[in-house]
């Protein structure tokens, strides 16, 4: 019986198409240029910042952009919601940050026609 059970599982295997590979998701990458913030960092308050992200589509197709923003771990508010056509996504934002001193949050994220969501983060200290 033990011996059936293996020659059904091997059978099984075997019938992998040769295109079918690991799933690959959308990327996220941040503006690397002067006048534009890509990593964590400690800022001034009140300072005004540029943050400009490309997203490239993986295996599935890009539907919804989101900016998400947060203070001091506190709850997360949606500032941006864009719907997205197109295997390419650019987006720049403004950031002006607070006058109060304390942690801000920035989460760039899209949404593929799956449900998957892929997110980058910014963390900036304010002081």
């Amino acid at each position: 019986m033990g011996i059936v059970c293996v020659c059904i599982l091997t059978a099984s295997s075997c019938n992998k198409n040769d295109s079918d590979g690991p799933s690959v998701n959308a990327s996220i990458n941040f503006l690397i240029d002067s006048g534009y913030t890509y990593r964590n960092d400690t800022l001034s308050l009140m300072d005004t910042i540029r943050v400009r992200v490309t997203i490239q589509r993986g295996d599935d197709a890009l539907v919804t952009y989101k900016t998400e923003r947060t203070f001091d771990s506190q709850q997360v508010a949606i500032v941006d919601s864009l719907s997205i056509t197109g295997d390419t996504f650019e987006f720049e934002k403004q950031i002006i940050l607070r006058d109060v001193a304390g942690v801000e949050k920035y989460g760039f994220m899209v949404v593929e026609r799956d449900g998957d969501i892929v997110r980058r983060s910014l963390t900036f200290v304010v002081q």
